[in-house]
C-alpha cells in the first residue's frame, strides 16, 4: 500500500497494511528509487509495475507477481534501443514521458484502459521503466560532492505526468551492471493521496 514516505516491506507487512487500510487505494503522483549502498549487483536496469487487484501480489509470495504480456516483454527490455522498439511493436503501452536524470533514463508508460476503469480483474500494469548509468562509470567518493554526485547518479524521484490509481506497486529488477543472477536496490517509495472506501 502507498504511505507517504518510503519503507522497507515485507509480505506479513503487506498482510498487515492490508487488514488495517481495508480497500484503500493510492493516487501515485511521484516514485523515488535508490540503489545508492556497497552492493556487489546494482540495478542498472528495472521497471514499476502497479496493481489495483488485491491478488496481483497477495498470493502467498510477493515476489511472485502474475504477469500480462507488457509485463513479460520488460524482461526484453535490457537497453533503451530494445525498449523502444517493444512500444513500437505493441508488446509494451505506448510512452508518456521521458526524462533524463543525471545518467539516469526514466520512461513512463501511458495508461492502459484497464487502469482508467479500475478493473477488478486487471493485471500488474508497466508504470515506468528505468536505467542507470552502469556504476562503473560513476565517480569514486573522496569528496562531499562526489558523493553527492554518487547519490544523484544512484537514485531518482520521479513525478508523473499522469498520476495512476493503484493499491499496490511492485518492482522489476531486470539486470544489474554484471548481470541478472542477483540485483541489489537500496530503497523503492511512493509519494501521494491515499483515498479510504
Amino acid at each position: 500500500l502507498l504511505e507517504n514516505h518510503s519503507t522497507t516491506i515485507t509480505h506479513e507487512k503487506l498482510l498487515e497494511n492490508h487488514r488495517t487500510f481495508g480497500k484503500a487505494y493510492g493516487i501515485i503522483n511521484s516514485l523515488f528509487l535508490s540503489r545508492v549502498g556497497n552492493f556487489t549487483c546494482p540495478v542498472c536496469v528495472g521497471a514499476v509495475l502497479t496493481c489495483v487487484d488485491d491478488q496481483c501480489f497477495l498470493d502467498g509470495k510477493v515476489s511472485q507477481i502474475k504477469y500480462t504480456e507488457s509485463c513479460r516483454a520488460l524482461s526484453e527490455a535490457k537497453d533503451y534501443r530494445t525498449l523502444l522498439q517493444l512500444v513500437r511493436n505493441g508488446k509494451l503501452p505506448p510512452i508518456t514521458k521521458t526524462k533524463n536524470y543525471k545518467g539516469t533514463i526514466v520512461v513512463e508508460f501511458q495508461a492502459t484502459d484497464a487502469d482508467a476503469r479500475n478493473d477488478k480483474s486487471q493485471q500488474p500494469q508497466p508504470l515506468l521503466w528505468f536505467e542507470f548509468t552502469p556504476k562503473s562509470s560513476n565517480l569514486s567518493i573522496n569528496t562531499p560532492s562526489n558523493l553527492k554526485k554518487f547519490q544523484d547518479r544512484n537514485s531518482f524521484t520521479h513525478y508523473l505526468q499522469c498520476p495512476r490509481l493503484s493499491r499496490f506497486i511492485g518492482l522489476k529488477l531486470i539486470s544489474s551492471s554484471i548481470g541478472s543472477v542477483n540485483i541489489d536496490v537500496c530503497s523503492i517509495g511512493a509519494s501521494g493521496l491515499i483515498l479510504q472506501t
